[in-house]
Formats: structure tokens, C-alpha cells, sequence
């Protein structure tokens, strides 16, 4: 975490709707320059999408921080989701690496599901 993270003062309910459907397991979040990371809650993949543009602020002023684009990569029909950053370094460097979602990581995240419910009821009743 490179800032503070920033979210909107409104809650409308659309994560609660992505984790009830179940069939989401990614999705690009935040408005933040300088975060890039990705983060799971409730069996979804949260990932900031780096610092790419040049017009407003960013990280360019800290050591070793080059601007960024998070890649987004959708294998097998959906059956692997994988992430990745580029770096805009003169050589187009790939770092970062993960898998968000396979088959194999679903049997795991099914074993939370009674979890899952339970926080999405709650975050219907806010």
C-alpha cells in the first residue's frame, strides 16, 4: 500500500450482489495512483491497477517506482484468471505474477461459503 485507500461515502449494495452471484471472481477496484495491489474478500479478487498515467499525480517521485498497468489474463474459458503489472521501465518489465482464480482455488473458497452468506446478509441489513 503505497497511499491511503479511497472509497466512496455510498454503499449501493454491488459487491454484496458480486459475491451473492458467486460467478465473479475478479474485478478492477479503486481510483487510488500509487496502490497496486490485490487483496481477496469474500472469495473475490480486488486489485488496484497500478499508477499508468502521466497527467495526474502518482508515484514517479518515489525510488524504484516506475508507472504500471495491471493485465488482466483470462484463461481456459474462465477456467484461470491470472494477474500480472507491467512496467513502463524502457523494457516493459512483468512483475507480480498471481493466480487469481483456478478450479483448484475454488474447492478451497467453497469451505467458506457459510461465511460468505453470513456477511452478505449482513451487508444487505446496512
Amino acid at each position: 500500500q503505497n497511499e491511503g485507500v479511497c472509497h466512496g461515502s455510498l454503499n449501493s449494495g454491488l459487491f454484496a450482489s458480486m459475491v451473492e452471484r458467486g460467478e465473479i471472481k475478479a474485478a478492477t477496484v479503486g481510483h487510488d495512483h500509487c496502490n497496486d495491489y490485490c487483496g481477496n474478500y469474500l472469495g473475490v479478487d480486488l486489485c488496484y491497477g497500478g499508477g499508468t498515467g502521466y497527467d495526474g499525480y502518482g508515484c514517479a517521485d518515489t525510488p524504484n517506482w516506475a508507472r504500471r498497468s495491471r493485465i488482466i489474463e483470462v484463461q481456459d474459458y474462465g477456467k484461470t484468471i491470472k494477474s500480472y503489472k507491467i512496467l513502463d521501465d524502457g523494457h516493459l518489465t512483468k512483475i507480480d505474477e498471481e493466480v487469481l482464480f483456478s478450479e483448484d482455488k475454488t474447492k478451497v473458497d467453497r469451505r467458506n461459503r457459510k461465511r460468505v452468506e453470513r456477511i452478505v446478509k449482513e451487508i444487505h441489513e446496512d
